[in-house]
């Protein structure tokens, strides 16, 4: 697993009152040292630590073990900065958050080299809803980051990317899935944070499981 650089500054998040529930993480199994999906359904991530619905065990995004890197310049997108964002904590170390995403009722279609998948928003409105809150909390503490660093009091605006094609319902991929099926099941990761003169976001994309 890739060793990560861990800033000498860590940034918490100070909302304490925020929680997600998230059906799936990326973990490290400790045994072998391989990456395996990590089921924490009825999960609670708060930024004091995540807990088991059922108290039987510990699990999880700790949103205090989230790291930004020294920003460099943006090949992506003009005029920007990009930021690494790293998790690290006594299980795993990862460039990113790699999250496994299930989407049900979905239809199919194919677009140049692209393939579409449209889902119905009510029916995956769950996951949806997760996602979108933990890329709020993700803002949240980059934007507390700002505050305290920032000496010219210059506020900057987040835009919710993410949150956006989630509630559009569509998601382009480069690969190819069976048009036949009902649901699929796909890889967010969450690779750091954009940011210009005036707002930031964080940087995505969405790649099929097996890639």
């Amino acid at each position: 697993m890739e060793k990560v650089y861990k800033p000498k500054k860590q940034l918490y998040n100070n909302n304490n009152n925020t929680h997600i529930f998230m059906n799936l993480v990326f973990k490290t199994n400790k045994i072998n040292n391989t990456a395996a999906d990590y089921d924490v359904a009825n999960c609670e991530c708060t930024n004091d630590g995540c807990h088991n619905a059922n108290h039987e065990s510990s699990c999880a995004i700790n949103l205090k073990h989230l790291y930004f890197s020294e920003p460099i310049q943006n090949s992506i997108i003009h005029d920007s900065y990009f930021i690494r964002m790293n998790y690290s904590d006594n299980d795993v170390s990862l460039t990113g958050l790699i999250l496994p995403v299930k989407l049900s009722f979905i239809t199919i279609s194919k677009s140049f080299n692209k393939n579409i998948i449209m889902y119905d928003l009510h029916s995956n409105k769950e996951v949806i809803s997760n996602i979108c809150k933990l890329e709020t909390l993700i803002l949240e503490k980059y934007s507390n980051f700002l505050n305290s660093a920032n000496n010219s009091n210059t506020l900057k605006i987040p835009v919710y990317n993410l949150s956006t094609q989630l509630k559009s319902c569509s998601i382009k991929l480069f690969s190819d899935i069976d048009k036949r099926t009902q649901e699929c099941n796909i890889i967010l990761k969450i690779s750091g944070i954009w940011e210009n003169i005036r707002e930031y976001g964080i940087t995505f994309k969405f790649m099929d499981l097996h890639s």
